[in-house]
């Protein structure tokens, strides 16, 4: 096969080293007898260059590099240049997110080479590669892979045995979590605990522990689990959502007091070491307040839904954020007949999307609807004063005779 033209001289700028004929133009006839083989030594400059241009967003080139070592090296079939081009042009694919073929390159490479040194790690990504496709069963078959194949390691890399087994089971549960198998998944994040995780693998554990739990509908076992990780991890991000996931199932359970407590604790700051870098935290708490409000709305308690309010405004200085709290902010305030407020908010609402010609559909309805309340209270003032001026008693017209 031909190598492109564009990445033959790519590579013998890259590599002065490299036969003449790698650079030749395209109309030169070709060599006589079998292409010359790459060195090692090439092999691994190729694999570098062609790791550097893949970093740098020139996926062609990569491939182009990879595939090139692979016909150069086609006649070692058992020599590591074809080995790691194969998992080099594997891990290419993946990451410019062609899965399909990402899969056939794993795999091929596998079956041909089931014991190279770097197979433990091959089996890993292929099951995530798989997993990502939808395909569970068989990436879980291939994180047990993992589990075999690690077991072959020799006594010097038991470190590395230890990472990989620690890798591979804490993947298995994570498949099992993404195929919906909850209960499962709840079981083997368990396990996890007892084993010697890093800190994050740790934390994410437990977590998922817990919201496999809650899926599965085991309530009160879900509740206790999300208590007892917001209490040892009470600032992590991964804490914000456990605290609304805990409100919601205190509430599930009837615990509407709890549920209360901890909506409301979710919305203050002191547990964020920095809101401005906490994206995830506001995302929770804006997910708080729109729930706390639209509660305390729909049981009449208008001045506690105001008070919710006026804290989430404070979140973003977006107006597409401020603008919907903004007319449920008015939509309060009318309901407590304090018309003239209502009306100043209204209007304060309606301005906020006024240079802004690209805002959704759902955003502009919300303007019309703060326009047409306005119009309706102007409405019900003028109506209200003709009622009063027919209802009131008249002033005596003049004197009795």
């Amino acid at each position: 096969m031909p190598f492109p033209r564009f990445a033959r001289l790519f590579l013998a700028l890259a590599l002065p080293g490299m036969p003449a004929a790698i650079s030749a133009p395209d109309d030169a006839p070709a060599a006589a007898g079998p292409p010359p083989a790459v060195t090692p030594e090439e092999t691994t400059g190729l694999l570098r260059i062609a790791a550097r241009q893949l970093a740098n967003g020139d996926a062609e080139s990569a491939e182009a590099a990879y595939k090139y070592i692979l016909e150069k090296n086609h006649h070692d079939t058992g020599g590591a240049g074809i080995q790691e081009g194969l998992l080099a042009l594997a891990r290419a694919y993946r990451q410019h997110g062609d899965r399909v073929k990402a899969v056939a390159v794993y795999e091929k490479l596998l079956a041909e080479h089931p014991h190279f040194e770097s197979a433990p790690d091959a089996y890993l990504e292929l099951g995530r590669t798989l997993r990502s496709i939808g395909a569970y069963d068989r990436a879980i078959g291939k994180f047990y892979n993992v589990l075999h194949s690690t077991l072959k390691l020799s006594g010097e890399q038991t470190e590395q045995y230890r990472r990989l087994a620690r890798t591979a089971q804490f993947e298995i549960a994570e498949t099992h979590f993404a195929s919906g198998d909850y209960n499962e998944a709840a079981r083997l994040f368990s396990r996890l605990n007892l084993l010697d995780l890093a800190v994050a693998d740790h934390e994410r554990a437990r977590f998922r522990a817990a919201i496999s739990l809650l899926r599965s509908g085991n309530l009160e076992a879900a509740a206790s689990s999300l208590e007892s990780f917001i209490k040892t991890t009470p600032d992590t991000e991964a804490s914000a959502e456990a605290r609304y996931q805990l409100a919601l199932v205190l509430e599930r359970l009837g615990r509407d007091q709890e549920s209360l407590n901890t909506f409301m604790d979710l919305l203050r700051n002191e547990h964020v070491r920095n809101t401005e870098t906490s994206p995830a935290w506001k995302d929770w708490q804006r997910r708080t307040g729109n729930h706390l409000a639209n509660y305390f709305y729909d049981k009449g308690d208008y001045r506690s839904a105001l008070t919710v309010l006026n804290r989430l405004i404070t979140l973003s200085s977006d107006a597409r954020w401020q603008l919907p709290v903004s007319y449920q902010t008015a939509l309060c305030h009318e309901r407590l007949l304090q018309y003239d407020k209502a009306v100043e908010i209204y209007r304060q609402t309606a301005a906020l999307l006024a240079n802004d010609t690209e805002s959704p559909a759902e955003l502009q309805e919300i303007v019309r609807m703060a326009e047409w309340h306005i119009r309706h209270i102007q409405w019900l003032d003028e109506t209200n004063g003709r009622i009063r001026s027919i209802t009131e008693p008249q002033g005596s017209s003049g004197a009795s005779s």
